[in-house]
């Protein structure tokens, strides 16, 4: 996304489509506030959540679209 961001003919690229099929399996893909603080030091692993949430934010203005498929409405609330 951050190549794609940059691009100055990002229009023009092809749009790119993710599938995630049963998104209520993946626990590590459902985004929650993180409100601690990190110490500084070492510069921490990428959040799955983060980075799927940044997806569906940013996204769709640089041609990356999510499709996901979920089990009940519940679990959708809880993903967003």
């Amino acid at each position: 996304m951050t190549r794609r961001a940059d691009d100055p003919n990002v229009a023009e690229a092809p749009p790119t489509f993710f599938f995630i099929h049963g998104l209520q399996k993946f626990n590590k893909l459902r985004y929650e506030e993180d409100f601690g603080f990190s110490s500084g030091g070492a510069e921490a692993a990428p959040n799955p959540a983060a980075l799927l949430n940044n997806l569906l934010c940013e996204g769709t203005r640089l041609g990356f679209h999510v499709i996901a498929s979920c089990d009940t409405y519940n679990n959708v609330s809880r993903f967003l």
